[in-house]
């Protein structure tokens, strides 16, 4: 589960990026207002966001579910008073740090064993069945990775596995666009648009992201 939970964040940190710099367009400066609404919602969006993609559990999906509610609680009802203003390069630079560090590879793991980590921590596949899966790709490659990306392969990988193929209602990929765009649509309704604008790059590439689902 921390291994989920560790590439959930990765994610979420890159996703963090394109949202940063775009909702700084939509604020037309170098620095974010800071609001209590606004710092609430946003804390509770980043936890909404990484247990979507981490979530694997029958009762991920129901926690998710109530954040999104308690998120847009957060948002339109508490009060919008500014306590400050973030600077643009400053937040950047810590999400910055943030994405390298929860997205660099584990140390002492090679091509091979990051495969393993990403079957059993990212896809869920049991330990020794991802083992099995290693093993005989090992074996057919002869040692040489056969793609560059581990992440391309691993999911190539967990996919062909039909005991482990998600039904696309179950599919964390399509409840966090499901989530973004509740979301988005909450703040375009209560003048929020620092804040739509941020969640309309995240939900862009959570719809990129979910044509996968539906090309399987």
């Amino acid at each position: 589960m921390f291994e989920r939970l560790r590439e959930a964040a990765g994610a979420v940190a890159l996703l963090a990026v394109p949202g940063i710099l775009l909702g700084a367009w939509a604020a037309g400066g170098l620095t974010l207002p800071v609001t209590v609404a606004g710092l609430v919602g946003v804390s509770l969006l980043v936890a909404t966001l990484v247990l979507a993609v981490a979530g694997r559990a029958w009762w991920a999906y129901g926690v998710v579910a109530l954040l999104v509610v308690v998120t847009a609680v957060a948002f339109t009802q508490l009060p919008r008073t500014r306590i400050g203003s973030v600077p643009v390069l400053g937040l950047l630079a810590v999400t910055t740090v943030l994405a390298v560090l929860l997205n660099r590879p584990r140390r002492g793991r090679d091509w091979w064993g990051r495969l393993d980590d990403l079957l059993v921590g990212r896809y869920n596949i049991p330990r020794r069945r991802a083992a099995e899966l290693v093993a005989q790709a090992r074996a057919a490659a002869g040692d040489q990775p056969p793609l560059p990306s581990v992440a391309r392969y691993a999911r190539e990988l967990a996919e062909a596995e039909p005991a482990h193929r998600t039904p696309w209602w179950r599919d964390s990929r399509v409840f966090m666009a499901l989530a973004v765009a509740g979301i988005v649509i909450s703040s375009v309704a209560d003048g929020e648009w620092v804040l739509a604008a941020a969640g309309t790059a995240v939900l862009a590439w959570a719809l990129w992201d979910v044509r996968a689902v539906f090309r399987r």
